[in-house]
């Protein structure tokens, strides 16, 4: 399983700043106050009592947002690990974050895209050579005399059938035509590699 992917099935609550979540909580205790002073204005409290009760609800309210911290982000960072004086940070940049994802996984593509081509194509380069060299022996070879019927007369040249020269002629062009696209298309992926691992770069270099 990919980072990418875990931080997506688990996702935490975004605030900019510090200050956006202190005012979370002060709301929260503006709240707490709210509904005390509701629940207790039709009965009769002593002023003891009502501080014994707020005491208690600001404890449950601070245990509350303790526990919460665990799913908060903030600035972009798990709020356990934000410190307090990088407050000044420039805020964090979710779509930046995701394009930067993005081209690190082209990056990886292209990379494996080239390895495969540069570990296929001279094999099958070789296989075609073979081939070749195969045919043209089949092509040129000449019996000796003890090989040759008696009636054949050896002033005749050699014919080649045009099936032979044929089919050498199909697998010259195929190997040719393999070295030609083999020849562009290699130049092609390594600038594709390297120009996607330069963005990534560069734009990891832009975020906070």
């Amino acid at each position: 399983m990919s980072d990418s992917q875990s931080r997506e099935e688990i996702p935490r609550v975004m605030v900019d700043t510090v200050d956006d979540w202190e005012h979370v909580k002060t709301n929260y205790t503006s709240a707490i106050h709210q509904v005390l002073e509701a629940k207790l204005s039709s009965t009769i409290h002593t002023q003891q009592d009502r501080e014994a009760l707020l005491a208690h609800l600001l404890q449950w309210r601070d245990r509350t947002f303790e526990i919460a911290k665990q799913n908060l982000r903030v600035n972009g960072r798990n709020f356990e690990d934000y410190a307090e004086e990088e407050e000044e940070t420039e805020p964090f940049d979710e779509a930046l974050d995701r394009r930067i994802w993005s081209l690190s996984e082209e990056r990886i593509h292209w990379d494996k895209c080239l390895a495969d081509r540069r570990r296929r194509t001279p094999a099958d380069v070789q296989r075609l050579m073979e081939d070749l060299v195969k045919r043209q022996q089949a092509a040129e070879y000449i019996p000796t005399i003890e090989e040759e019927p008696n009636n054949v007369d050896m002033s005749e040249a050699i014919v080649v059938s045009p099936e032979q020269q044929e089919r050498t002629t199909k697998t010259y062009e195929t190997l040719l035509s393999s070295i030609s696209e083999l020849n562009e298309q290699i130049p092609k992926l390594v600038e594709r590699a390297d120009r996607a691992r330069k963005v990534a770069d560069e734009v990891a270099n832009l975020s906070p």
